[in-house]
């Protein structure tokens, strides 16, 4: 079977209704340590019980070079997902891991290979904290897929400035790498959970799929307290709201601020040049949210990301219309068609010889009704096939 590298991007027309009282939204903690990890203080029992009796909906325990089953547990009222925090150094999230990494005396490198070798999920953990520190331009040497990196995490706080600066940086490079927040628990969280973050993913089911499925989609948010209220993006055009913020800043590509006013709702339109925008929610020093990035120039991140995985969507689900890129290394007779849940051929999108190169496609689904479809590309020597939501 040949090598082919598929990227899928989507022209940005998405209308993203927050929906906590319909229960879409579900409260996510991505970092936490039991007293399996050795300097954890609860035992995994315990801990979930608390993060159930805090309003959490889905818990990654991630113990430092443990893997922690708490999905054989089956822990009532909590969604659990086996996680890892692979430690010595700097340290690294395995979200959905299958086994123990035991990490000490593994290269940042190595650390990535092992996490991505058992289909799991990467995260780079409070980067900004000085003892466990990674810079960007280190992140950005490593091969292989970086979904994540917590751009809020209490231990930065006690030990560093919070400072989004780094992941602008990556994704100012052309990188997808989504934000999150995270609340690295050790103990009972205190009583008023100040500087506690964490995640707010948007799913309609609460399955293991559709869970990795949003957080790999970025579509969730980060968070310490700050609600969104809405959030859409149609064209050009970005509007947020939150619940209770006074303050929102648009940022842009190196971390510049590209708009800001003391309100609790703004407009931001693109202005040429833009490759993408994201928005900071503030209350007040201790809360925040974070959306994550639009991403305006694909071009530019087409050819300078090399982290995105084959078959991805960005962002899902989409609007009336996206743009499928995709690769081919060498010349093919390729097809190119939508199918619905039940396989039945809903359109024909192309079907002829492509030559080696890049290629892209604008498929036009306005017409489609808001569901969940396949994009398959076929060939003699190939078959993919990837999900695409529709949500106008």
């Amino acid at each position: 079977m040949r090598c082919i590298t598929i990227f899928l991007f989507c022209i940005i027309s998405v209308s993203l209704q927050l929906l906590h009282a319909q229960n879409r939204y579900y409260k996510t903690e991505t970092h936490c340590h039991s007293s399996n990890s050795g300097d954890g203080f609860i035992s995994p029992a315990d801990l979930l019980q608390d993060y159930k009796s805090r309003g959490y909906k889905i818990v990654f325990m991630s113990d430092h070079d443990t893997m922690t089953d708490v999905e054989a547990m089956n822990f009532p009222g909590i969604f659990s997902i086996n996680s890892e925090e692979l430690s010595c150094g700097s340290h690294f999230n395995g979200f959905n891991m299958k086994a123990t990494v035991p990490a000490c005396g593994m290269s940042n490198q190595q650390k990535v290979d092992a996490i991505l070798a058992q289909d799991a999920l990467v995260c780079v953990n409070h980067p900004v904290a000085p003892r466990w520190r990674i810079t960007a331009k280190e992140i950005l040497a490593l091969q292989g897929k970086i979904s994540f990196v917590e751009i809020y995490n209490p231990t930065d706080l006690y030990e560093a400035a919070d400072d989004q600066s780094l992941w602008d940086s990556l994704l100012t490079a052309g990188w997808h790498t989504w934000g999150i927040s995270s609340g690295d628990v050790h103990q009972f969280l205190p009583l008023e959970d100040i500087w506690i973050g964490y995640s707010m993913i948007h799913v309609d089911t609460l399955t293991k799929d559709a869970v990795l499925d949003a957080m790999l989609g970025g579509d969730f948010y980060a968070s310490t307290g700050v609600e969104l209220k809405d959030y859409k993006v149609s064209g050009d055009t970005i509007n947020v709201s939150c619940t209770n913020c006074f303050r929102i800043i648009f940022w842009g590509d190196n971390h510049t601020i590209l708009k800001q006013a003391n309100t609790s709702s703004l407009q931001y339109i693109r202005q040429p040049g833009d490759q993408y925008v994201r928005a900071e929610l503030i209350l007040d020093r201790f809360n925040k949210a974070w959306t994550q990035p639009v991403f305006f120039d694909l071009t530019t991140a087409i050819n300078n990301h090399k982290n995105i995985p084959p078959e991805e969507i960005y962002p899902n689900p989409s609007g009336g219309q996206f743009k499928f890129y995709y690769y081919l290394e060498d010349k093919n007779a390729i097809d190119i068609a939508l199918y619905d849940l039940q396989g039945k051929l809903v359109r024909k999108i192309f079907s002829g010889a492509e030559q080696s190169g890049r290629h892209d496609l604008l498929v036009d689904v306005e017409d489609l009704p808001n569901g969940t479809y396949f994009l398959k590309m076929q060939s003699e020597q190939f078959s993919i096939s990837k999900p695409v939501s529709i949500f106008k």
